[in-house]
């Protein structure tokens, strides 16, 4: 399909990524993660595609790189989050390269970049990130959930296996690209352990990654029906306390909980020196900072 723009000025900074701007090269995901806040309702009308059809269905934003040229000449350089909807490189990528474009124009114009993907393809374009690490800035946000396979490909069927996406960050470390390994969402009662988020920091401390970051898995509108359906499979009696622990619009109502998850978070950073604060820094300067 065309669109009628590329680039998505947010209100306000994003509170996690500091991002000023978003960009998403297709809509709907291959990746199928059960977890995916794109199947709430009031993200539905944007992707055109109901909770069920999200994993299949994608679209080709054709026109998005003639778009982002244009829209990147009347717009202020800023930190530009590429994935915040869609992965951008999901096998469609390699036959569309809609982000590889995308990236070669920001390249020219030397804007900030953020990349969130699960994906080995971005490999293929690591000559364009060398160029952002040496000109402006860029950081790629690597998810990964759990160590466990088998677990994993539950939560994420058509995604790289853990240890292959750690060998990518380890790979776009030690070519100088700084990366972070996202443990988003921690999953309730199964992977929201100290032992279990202590083990996947060691992991990223293993493979080079600069950051590492943790949040806590969020279901508002359609998120909880299709995250239910994992949770049927994995353990039905993790259902009722799931309904104790999140309120009614998706998100967790215990601030002990949060309090909890903050703190294992802070405790393997600071025991392992990875840092949890992304440093932006641009035209010389430290842009800001971020959780």
């Amino acid at each position: 399909m065309k669109v009628k723009s590329a680039l998505n000025k947010l209100k306000k900074r994003d509170s996690w990524y500091g991002c000023l701007y978003t960009l998403n090269p297709y809509r709907g995901c291959e990746h199928a993660c059960t977890y995916c806040y794109v199947a709430a309702e009031k993200w539905r009308g944007f992707y055109h595609a109901l909770p069920e059809e999200i994993s299949y269905k994608v679209i080709v934003k054709e026109n998005l790189p003639s778009l982002l040229a244009e829209e990147v000449k009347r717009s202020l350089a800023d930190v530009i989050f590429i994935g915040s909807s869609c992965d951008p490189y999901q096998p469609c990528e390699e036959k569309y390269e809609i982000t590889r474009k995308c990236l070669e124009i920001l390249s020219r114009s030397n804007w900030p970049i953020e990349i969130g993907t699960k994906s080995k393809l971005i490999l293929r374009d690591l000559d364009l990130l060398k160029h952002f690490k040496e000109t402006s800035f860029c950081c790629v946000f690597m998810t990964i959930t759990c160590l466990d396979e088998r677990l994993s490909k539950l939560l994420e069927p058509n995604v790289p296996p853990p240890l292959e996406r750690l060998s990518v960050i380890k790979q776009l470390s030690d070519e100088g690209v700084e990366t972070c390994v996202c443990m988003i969402p921690v999953i309730p009662y199964v992977t929201d352990t100290y032992d279990e988020i202590r083990a996947l920091a060691e992991k990223a401390k293993e493979f080079n990654a600069k950051y590492f970051l943790v949040g806590e898995l969020t279901l508002p509108g359609e998120c909880r029906q299709v995250f239910y359906k994992f949770l049927e499979q994995k353990d039905p009696s993790l259902i009722p306390k799931y309904n104790e622990l999140y309120s009614s619009d998706g998100y967790i109502r215990d601030f002990s909980y949060k309090h909890m998850i903050k703190k294992y978070k802070e405790q393997v950073c600071r025991e392992l020196g990875l840092k949890d604060v992304v440093e932006v820094k641009y035209g010389g300067k430290r842009l800001l900072s971020f959780m």
